[in-house]
């Protein structure tokens, strides 16, 4: 019985030790990202589908400190002016029902990252790793959750995020037009390039 007792134990020691040894090893990162390079793309539709349409536009920033899965200071911010869509008067509505003259800005701050080891994105790829974090909107905050995928694009790490949104959850108004209503639901890409250096 104690030699069983001893044995519980030693592996209880050495998994503590293992987990020191990973806290020690994890590099934070500073991420400094880069807005003539960085975009945000989505894809929305009409009810049932009657009609599709997709905008983008760029202009993303944002500064980070990345120390662990958990920790994390900083935050990306988006001029939604910027917005472009496939027909102008879409863009129009949008930034209407988007009332961007009062919310001129959505703001993205991530509270659950999957590196343990922020360093890692300097030396290896991600691929649609799960993440989560808060999103104000047209002045209202959500929680948001999706994938992230990262690589390496010369001396600078490129980030995308891919999440969904829902327009009534951020108290926008899903506008009617030619008898048609926006749908409530809107596929988001937020590509950025980043200058990631290890601290």
């Amino acid at each position: 019985m104690r030699r069983v007792q001893l044995i519980a134990h030693s592996l209880v020691l050495v998994g503590l030790l293992t987990q020191g040894t990973l806290s020690l090893a994890a590099k934070p990162v500073s991420v400094d990202i880069l807005p003539t390079n960085s975009t945000v793309s989505f894809k929305g539709s009409t009810l049932k589908n009657i009609v599709k349409f997709d905008g983008k536009g760029t202009g993303v920033a944002g500064k980070f400190k990345i120390t662990s899965s958990k920790v994390v200071e900083g935050q990306a911010t988006f001029p939604l002016n910027n917005l472009q869509l496939d027909m102008d008067t879409r863009a129009k509505h949008m930034k209407e029902d988007l009332e961007v003259t009062k919310f001129p800005e959505a703001k993205f701050v991530p509270t659950l990252l999957p590196w343990e080891d922020p360093s890692t994105v300097l030396t290896k790829e991600t691929k649609d790793q799960p993440f989560e974090g808060k999103m104000t909107l047209h002045g209202v905050e959500k929680p948001v959750k999706g994938q992230v995928s990262t690589r390496k694009d010369g001396d600078k790490i490129e980030y995308v995020f891919n999440f969904k949104l829902s327009l009534t959850e951020f108290g926008i108004t899903r506008r009617k037009h030619l008898g048609l209503q926006v749908g409530d639901e809107f596929d988001v890409e937020v590509k950025t390039l980043a200058k990631v250096v290890a601290l």
